[in-house]
């Protein structure tokens, strides 16, 4: 070795000692590795993202690291020792953002996640002789990201989430299938404008606008259209949510349809009440429970008495002396209270021009 070579050497020791110093301090964890992977050193973060104390027990090199730590990606797969991202920097290749599981090879649970990077450095003729990996600890982002995903898919409140830059279903969870008929397959990837959540929206004007800006979108009526080719009416409403680091929507729904389908039974029930009461060949009147007010008549009761609807319409049934006895309605009223009804009570109807009809009268 020359006085020139020697003169190199001690600056690259300079040099080294000085990025030492710099990185140690640092959160995230550095190894530097040399060549033929020789493990040179590693700051205290690196360490305690393997559980060991001092850089000897990471192995010494690439090829010992391998055996001290058994590494995966998170799908599950073990990684061959010339995967290893060491291995991979010490043969010169440059990486970002690789997620690996590390796991001590004496346990069998994995331990950490980390998210690695790499750097190869030169010297001054170009050649590769120092190595560099940058490693951070996302063990928590992941586990918070795991909860986040059970309790997304055991929700049982139906949901799907939308990623923002382009507007296509990334989430869609078990409650949004059931409500819908969709398949998972049918509904990830496809586009908001595809499977249209804010169909026939309430304010639809709101939530093309809060969903460009990214914010919230408040609740409202919409229908969503169904593989079958029905419709659906929900509560859709929008919360923004940051998913694997990208701007998203997450949409959650409130199945409507039985509400509607109950509403349509109700009326449609309604429909076949009226029909009845106006057809009946019977008189039948429809009063308050207090204060006996005529709330309604049929046509029947208009032939018996000659009354119109609009004459008898709110009016007290005493004030209209619509009885003989007058002590009658009383008498209804008493045995209304002590059981569900009563039936063929003989009583005269006073008629619009003052006379009688005897009738029997039955109540409920």
């Amino acid at each position: 070795m020359d006085k020139s070579d020697l003169v190199t050497l001690r600056a690259r020791s300079v040099d080294l000692g000085r990025l030492r110093q710099i990185i140690a301090g640092l959160s995230v964890g550095v190894i530097l590795a040399g060549e033929r992977g020789k493990i040179l050193w590693a700051n205290d973060a690196a360490l305690r993202m393997h559980g060991v104390e001092a850089v000897e027990e990471l192995g010494g090199n690439a090829a010992a690291y391998a055996k001290r730590f058994q590494l995966r990606y998170r799908n599950n797969h073990i990684l061959a020792p010339t995967d290893y991202p060491l291995a991979r920097v010490v043969a010169g290749e440059e990486f970002t953002e690789v997620i690996v599981e590390m796991t001590p090879a004496s346990d069998g649970e994995a331990r950490w996640l980390h998210q690695v990077r790499s750097l190869v450095l030169a010297d001054e003729k170009g050649k590769p002789d120092l190595f560099v990996l940058v490693m951070q600890d996302v063990s928590l982002r992941f586990e918070a990201e795991q909860r986040f995903e059970q309790t997304f898919n055991v929700n049982p409140a139906p949901a799907v989430i939308c990623r923002l830059a382009d507007h296509r279903y990334v989430k869609v969870n078990q409650g949004f299938l059931d409500m819908t008929g969709f398949i998972r397959d049918e509904v990830l990837g496809r586009s908001l404008y595809d499977i249209d959540v804010f169909q026939d929206a309430a304010d639809l004007d709101t939530a093309k606008e809060r969903l460009r800006e990214g914010r919230t979108i408040p609740q409202m009526q919409a229908d969503i259209s169904l593989p079958d080719g029905g419709r659906k009416l929900v509560i859709v409403a929008g919360q923004p949510i940051e998913l694997d680091e990208q701007p998203c929507m997450l949409f959650s729904f409130a199945d409507l349809e039985p509400r509607r389908q109950a509403e349509n039974q109700l009326r449609a029930s309604e429909e076949r009440f009226v029909k009845t009461f106006r057809l009946a060949p019977i008189g039948m009147v429809i009063t308050t429970q207090n204060g006996h007010l005529l709330c309604d008549i049929n046509d029947a009761f208009r032939q018996l008495t000659d009354y119109t609807g609009d004459e008898v319409t709110n009016q007290c049934m005493a004030k209209l002396k619509l009885w003989e006895p007058a002590s009658f309605l009383k008498e209804a009223e008493e045995l209304l209270s002590e059981r569900s009804g009563f039936r063929g009570r003989d009583a005269r109807v006073r008629t619009k021009d003052g006379g009688f009809v005897v009738c029997l009268v039955s109540g409920e």
